[in-house]
C-alpha cells in the first residue's frame, strides 16, 4: 500500500474518492446552482443549442472529479470550456 502511495505521489495521481450516490447527487445539484447563478451568455447559448450535451451527467461529473467535487471550481471550468469550445 505504501509503495502504491509513493508511486501515485510520484506521478501526480490523486487517490480516488469513493463516489457515494447521495454525495454525487448533492455535488451535481450544487454545480447546477453555481451555473444558474453565473449568468454566462456563452453557457446559455450552449444550453440552448444542445441541452442534452450541456446537462449530461457524465459530462458534468468529469468536471466535478477534476476539481475534487468543488462545485464552484467545476462551474468555472465548465464556463471556460464553453468559452473556448
Amino acid at each position: 500500500d505504501e509503495r502504491e502511495h509513493v508511486y501515485n505521489d510520484l506521478h501526480g495521481v490523486a487517490p480516488m474518492q469513493p463516489e457515494d450516490p447521495i454525495f454525487i447527487n448533492n455535488a451535481l445539484n450544487r454545480l447546477d446552482e453555481e451555473l444558474r447563478n453565473a449568468k454566462n451568455a456563452t453557457y446559455e447559448k450552449a444550453l440552448f443549442l444542445c441541452p442534452s450535451y450541456v446537462k449530461d451527467v457524465k459530462f458534468r461529473l468529469m468536471f466535478l472529479r477534476c476539481d475534487e467535487y468543488n462545485p464552484v471550481l467545476a462551474a468555472t471550468r465548465i464556463l471556460r470550456h464553453f468559452e473556448y469550445e
